[in-house]
């Protein structure tokens, strides 16, 4: 293959965003691009090349740096009235075919995303809002990882995780396809006490600060399909369609089919 003549490296600073393009053969970096703003926070999903900023107590602009116009339409998060944007209240991570911004509303329980890299899907009716409150108590701080396009929400003071597929609607609503998944009791109280200092980061990766260990997170398909087909008994579409949207199900799928045909 043909090496490339250059590379874009991008800064985003309290200024705002910039593409340096570095020429390989001239051995020097050029602005490309710049867009001044004010910025107060940014987040970066590496892999679609998709940056986040905070201009604001609630506002959001996205970049898509991808793309010949990489400055997107910016949008308010819906907040309360005293409430700031936190940094680890915000992800952004790629689910299926989209990039999301995802809002981790403690205060209210719930998890909210919106399409940040399709500007006619990035409106508020076409948000997707999931409810992550298990009872009456409040769930406390959030945190987000994403496998194989599912979507895991991790409450830390509960030391418990709840998995979502958000291509699996009952009605307008997106349930918990499985858990809560606790944290086991027989862990060791340090492992238990540093559940809340464990760092998630982009999609499946997790980092533990106390040790510098860093742990890639999986999902057992078989445990997410027995409470799933516990949740929703009988409906062996449904189990098709949330098996064949993931990697590596074969052999699910094969005994999915063998258990429909015998009973």
């Amino acid at each position: 293959p043909t090496q490339a003549e250059y590379t874009d490296l991008v800064a985003i600073t309290t200024f705002g965003v910039e593409v340096f393009r570095l020429s390989f053969d001239q051995g020097v970096a050029k602005s490309h691009k710049a867009f001044p703003a004010s910025v107060r926070l940014c987040w970066v999903e590496p892999i679609t090349g998709m940056v986040l900023v905070c201009i604001g107590s609630r506002t959001l602009q996205p970049f898509d740096l991808t793309s010949k116009s990489p400055k997107m339409p910016k949008f308010d998060l819906v907040l309360e009235s005293d409430q700031l944007i936190r940094a680890h209240d915000v992800s952004v991570l790629p689910i299926y075919d989209a990039t999301y911004c995802i809002h981790a509303d403690s205060e209210n329980n719930r998890v909210s995303l919106r399409n940040v890299s399709n500007p006619s899907q990035g409106t508020p009716e076409n948000d997707i809002v999931i409810d992550v409150a298990c009872d009456d108590r409040p769930v406390g701080d959030l945190r987000l990882s994403t496998v194989d396009n599912l979507l895991i929400v991790h409450c830390l003071d509960r030391g418990m995780s709840l998995i979502f597929d958000i291509r699996h609607k009952d009605g307008p609503l997106v349930p918990c396809i499985c858990g809560p998944c606790l944290l086991p009791k027989s862990a060791p109280e340090a492992e238990q006490a540093a559940w809340s200092s464990w760092r998630f980061l982009s999609g499946n990766t997790v980092v533990m600060p106390t040790t510098g260990a860093v742990f890639r997170l999986r999902v057992d398909m078989g445990r997410v399909l027995q409470d799933f087909r516990a949740r929703f008994p009988g409906d062996l579409v449904a189990v098709m369609r949330l098996l064949l949207r993931r990697t590596s199900c074969r052999e699910h799928i094969v005994r999915a089919l063998r258990r429909a045909l015998s009973s």
